[in-house]
């Protein structure tokens, strides 16, 4: 069986012939970039054959395409497009190849999620129960019962729900604690049975699926306050940086399913565990987790069947809110703690789209309010107390750094805004380091500058051909933003008309987003009170130039709103309030309105109007 041998690292893994490379490096567990999800489409997924160079299959037309001249003369392959047909051989992985989360800037919180009074599900109540005697023999359930339903966490005549695992402890507990006892109640199931008074200890945790990171952040039940907040890149990444590629790779078997559901609880204990640890915080004090997600990450993460998500008519399996023992997930909290989850919509527009809404109360408004959640998935939601309308859009990862030559995410070494001047190009980069490539918000000030200069017109091709900074090599232009020698990579770092292309087409569907919307309500976008821009990419996002180019409504600047990670502020409501809970229920079963922009028979003139930079 032939062998492949990993470097950095010196990791090796037994593979079967005509396996690619990018399989040997799923299964040595390495997380390279895959944002294509292996189809030859992205390129990111590049590595150098150190030995074994005649051992693997020949170049493909994609590694033609995407490889230029100096990878190639380098033994640059994409990981992808290599299969192996000899017995060894021995690759290097630059750095720029792995998915690492370090640096990833994670958007400040701007929305309070203490909107609602704190009332979580979870209750402790320390209880000190009468010893039985010879006159009160009641059983030990129900002496326990009793004294709840006298306390008033019960009502009178509700039956306690306990678990056998609890019950069987349950004689025990209380004699060694001298019937001194705390009860941990979700609803009317005692859920722990502590000695002692531990009412103290009660946390709870908000978690956010995004398809590119995932965030965790520990939240104390008695105050409402947060404890602390992690972050990392999604695992589920080497699998494809849009949810269609991990639908993808989720329908060839179920075991692959199985795999991405475990990558996002390990990745969500793991960020539990720092958290905990840093804070001196038994697991077991945690008694529940609330996730969030657009509808894929959601379906993947209970593994559910997400297949028919993406399959006309986009049906989910599930759109209510979901409440499971956490174990049956795999998540390391207390052994009888829950996951629960806010409700999905409809086709792509998940619970965060739902968080977004009880972060931003626009539920409550009477003013019109346009929340735009821009990601790899982008939910757009427009309305206000009377109705709120909900389309999911297409953007894909361009945003996100996927699919653009020099792209990258918003981590240390990026350029994150761009100024051009006639000659002269100013950028800036996260950390202030070398420049390595170029993240989603100076993309959009690339275009924007690049049309005010005029050297792309108004389709986004390249007008002024005769600009020193325009080479052309092979069959296409390269506008080069860095030099050779100013980068971190040594290489030029330049855009496409193939990457101006993959932006101005996710930008266009954002647009078309809101404009159906505003259609649907019958008004004018500058009637629009406020648009809420959500999630990390907004927070560095150029409001001009998000403007120049269609992305954002043209209003006036001041309406625009960075919010920050909304999503995640919205599960911590759900958390701290059982109010929240089935208000939300309620808004959504209501109030919200589902957008299907596939079949709506204005959205394909007005996608292909919102490609070009005058729309």
């Amino acid at each position: 069986m032939p062998v492949v041998e990993f470097n950095p690292g010196g990791i090796r893994v037994d593979v079967e012939k005509g396996s690619t490379l990018l399989q040997a490096i799923q299964k040595a567990g390495l997380p390279l970039a895959s944002y294509c999800g292996g189809l030859g489409a992205c390129g990111k997924c590049k590595v150098v054959v150190k030995e074994g160079w005649g051992n693997l299959s020949s170049l493909t037309k994609s590694e033609l395409k995407l490889l230029d001249k100096r990878s190639l003369e380098e033994n640059t392959r994409l990981a992808c497009q290599a299969r192996i047909e000899g017995e060894y051989v021995s690759i290097y992985i630059p750095s720029e190849s792995m998915i690492t989360s370090a640096g990833r800037s994670i958007a400040a919180v701007v929305l309070s999620d203490d909107v609602y009074p704190l009332n979580p599900v979870v209750k402790k109540i320390h209880i000190k129960l009468p010893k039985p005697t010879l006159e009160d023999n009641r059983p030990d359930l129900e002496r326990l019962r009793d004294a709840l339903i006298e306390l008033g966490y019960l009502p009178p005549g509700q039956d306690l729900q306990v678990p056998i695992e609890i019950l069987r402890e349950l004689p025990t507990i209380l004699r060694n604690s001298d019937w001194d006892v705390t009860a941990v109640m979700y609803e009317n199931e005692l859920i722990a049975l502590e000695p002692g008074d531990t009412t103290s200890l009660s946390y709870g945790v908000a978690v956010d699926i995004g398809t590119s990171k995932i965030i965790v952040e520990l939240v104390n039940l008695n105050t409402g306050e947060s404890v602390g907040r992690e972050s990392v890149e999604n695992p589920q990444l080497v699998y494809g940086a849009d949810v269609v590629s991990r639908i993808m790779y989720a329908e060839k078997n179920n075991e692959n399913l199985v795999k991405l559901q475990r990558l996002a609880a390990s990745a969500i204990n793991t960020l539990i565990r720092k958290i905990t640890e840093r804070n001196r915080i038994k697991h077991e004090y945690i008694y529940e987790v609330v996730i969030v997600g657009n509808t894929v990450m959601h379906h993947v993460f209970y593994g559910i069947h997400p297949g028919f998500i993406a399959r006309s008519p986009y049906v989910p399996v599930v759109s209510r809110a979901l409440n499971y023992k956490a174990e049956k997930v795999g998540l390391e909290i207390n052994q009888q703690g829950y996951v629960s989850s806010l409700p999905v919509l409809r086709g792509f527009v998940g619970a965060d789209a739902i968080a977004d809404l009880l972060a931003t109360q626009m539920h409550k408004r009477k003013e019109l309010i346009l929340v735009i959640d821009i990601g790899t998935n982008t939910e757009v939601l427009l309305g206000n107390s009377e109705i709120i309308l909900a389309a999911s859009a297409p953007s894909g990862p361009a945003f996100e750094g996927a699919h653009i030559t020099h792209g990258m995410r918003a981590v240390p070494g990026a350029i994150g805004s761009v100024k051009i001047n006639g000659l002269d190009i100013e950028y800036e980069t996260i950390g202030g380091l070398k420049p390595s490539g170029i993240c989603g918000t100076g993309l959009i000030d690339t275009i924007a500058e690049l049309h005010r200069n005029g050297i792309i017109n108004s389709q986004g091709k390249f007008s002024n051909v005769d600009h020193p900074r325009l080479i052309r090599d092979k069959d296409t232009y390269k506008f080069i933003l860095v030099t050779a020698e100013e980068s971190a990579t040594g290489t030029n770092i330049y855009i496409t008309p193939r990457d101006i292309e993959s932006i101005l087409l996710a930008k266009a569907a954002v647009r078309a987003a809101w404009i159906i919307l505003s259609r649907k309500l019958g008004i004018q976008p500058w009637e629009i009170y406020k648009v809420y821009v959500s999630g990390s990419f907004g927070a560095k996002l150029n409001v001009d130039n998000a403007i120049k180019i269609g992305l954002l409504p043209n209003i006036e600047k001041d309406k625009v709103v960075f919010i920050g990670e909304s999503s995640i502020v919205g599960a911590k409501i759900f958390l701290k309030s059982s109010d929240a809970r089935r208000e939300i229920s309620e808004v959504v079963n209501r109030k919200i309105k589902y957008v299907e922009l596939s079949i709506d028979p204005e959205f394909r003139d007005v996608y292909y109007q919102s490609i070009y930079l005058n729309s």
